[in-house]
């Protein structure tokens, strides 16, 4: 579900750039790529639980700070005219 709504988001960033008076006109494109990353991480936290190694949770710590703080981000870049 979190590669289609990554797949998705390009959509929905097409346009007119927003935040730019407030400086915050980049929000969107970081926003996109945390999700990105955070997608990465997502993967990494299947490869590692299949090898039971004890890293899987510092990757679930990654994978739920990067879609957080993507999330907040495009919010963010959502709410500004």
């Amino acid at each position: 579900m979190g590669a289609a709504g990554l797949a998705l988001l390009p959509l929905a960033l097409r346009g007119l750039p927003r935040g730019v008076l407030a400086g915050a006109s980049s929000f969107g494109v970081q926003g996109a790529v945390l999700l990105g990353a955070a997608l990465l991480a997502g993967v990494a936290i299947v490869v590692l639980a299949r090898r039971r190694s004890r890293a899987t949770s510092g990757a679930i710590v990654v994978h739920a700070l990067l879609a957080i703080t993507g999330y907040v981000m495009l919010i963010a870049y959502a709410s500004l005219d």
